[in-house]
Order: structure tokens, then C-alpha cells, then sequence
């Protein structure tokens, strides 16, 4: 079994490839929180984006027409990279 550290780097390789599936350009998170940054011509459900914006408007908010923010506390390593899969999941 690998350590969480080997682990994480796996999902994270994982999430990337999704990511760029979806057209999404650049993920930026942090501690509290972080952004989405999609590119010209995304794969991804705008209703769900708005589905998403409007049932937690305190976490996820759009900044321009092309950036998802997210604001919410995140612990280091698994539950970091478990959120964000969580959110890639709800885009499509």
C-alpha cells in the first residue's frame, strides 16, 4: 500500500486528466479554497454550474466568464484532493 503522500499524487494526476477533458485550464487550491479557470470553449454543464452557484452561494461563486471560485476551508492532502474531485464531478 502506498503512503497518502504517493497517493495524492496519483488522484491528482487523475484530476488533471479530467480536467483537461473538460477544458479546464488551470486549478488553483489552496487552504481556503480556489479557483477554476476554464478555457474558451469548456466541456461542462453551465446549468450545473448555476445549479451549483445558486444551492451554496457562500462557496461557489463565478469571477468573470471564465473562473469558478471556491470558498471553503480545506484540510492538506486527501480531503483537498477529494473535494475537488467532487466539484469536477458536479461540472459535467
Amino acid at each position: 500500500m502506498l503512503r497518502e503522500p504517493a497517493q495524492n499524487l496519483f488522484h491528482i494526476t487523475e484530476l488533471k486528466l479530467e480536467a483537461n477533458a473538460l477544458g479546464i485550464k488551470k486549478i488553483d487550491f489552496g487552504r481556503h479554497g480556489g479557483r477554476i479557470l476554464f478555457g474558451a470553449k469548456p466541456n461542462v454543464d453551465v446549468e450545473k454550474i448555476i445549479a451549483l452557484i445558486q444551492g451554496e452561494p457562500k462557496v461557489y461563486k463565478m469571477e468573470g466568464g471564465d473562473k469558478l471560485r471556491v470558498i471553503k476551508e480545506m484540510a492538506e492532502g486527501e480531503e483537498r484532493v477529494k473535494t475537488l474531485g467532487k466539484i469536477l464531478e458536479m461540472l459535467v
